[in-house]
């Protein structure tokens, strides 16, 4: 893996539970996840997920998933009505211990696209369903620097060094 402590130290946060399991089968983790998530597994790489409500966190053990993550943030009912998604983002950086211009973001949501990149954070576009070329261009406008149709699409190596690469020219809005 690329040497990460030099460059952008990645943190993923990942929003969407379609975008860790198969859409027709919420038990199933999506082809090539594993892999990804096992890179991530490093020393001094943060994961987290966040979810909307404990049912979400009962399909992640089911696809057994949940060991991946050293923060599950569970948004009740409450934070929802209080919590705009930027904020979402922002405490999900505070407790994986992480300036938001320093982690990235993994969604197939325009609103948390829209939400990372104003907290400052990059984003992946990751949708769980084939999306018609509208809406992967709604998440690259949205502010996503790069699209995956899949997981297994992923070289971490080179998706690291493109994101040193976009920071060197695009830095942190802070």
């Amino acid at each position: 893996m690329a040497n990460l402590e030099q460059g952008f130290k990645l943190a993923a946060v990942i929003f969407d539970l379609d975008c860790l399991v198969e859409t027709e089968n919420p038990t199933l983790a999506r082809s090539g996840l594993l892999d990804l998530l096992a890179q991530l597994s490093q020393p001094n790489t943060p994961v987290a997920v966040i979810l909307k409500s404990s049912q979400s966190k009962n399909i992640l053990v089911q696809a057994g998933l949940d060991h991946f993550f050293s923060e599950t943030i569970i948004l009740s009912e409450e934070d929802e009505s209080n919590a705009t998604p930027t904020n979402v983002v922002l405490e999900a950086a505070e407790r994986i211990k992480v300036d938001p211009s320093r982690q990235l973001v993994f969604t197939e949501s325009v609103l948390v696209t829209k939400a990372a990149k104003e907290a400052g954070s990059l984003v992946v576009g990751m949708p769980n369903r084939s999306y018609d070329f509208q809406t992967r261009a709604d998440l690259i406008i949205a502010g996503a620097i790069s699209y995956f149709p899949s997981w297994g699409n992923i070289n971490l190596d080179v998706l690291t060094e493109g994101l040193n690469s976009f920071r060197q020219y695009h830095p942190s809005p802070k």
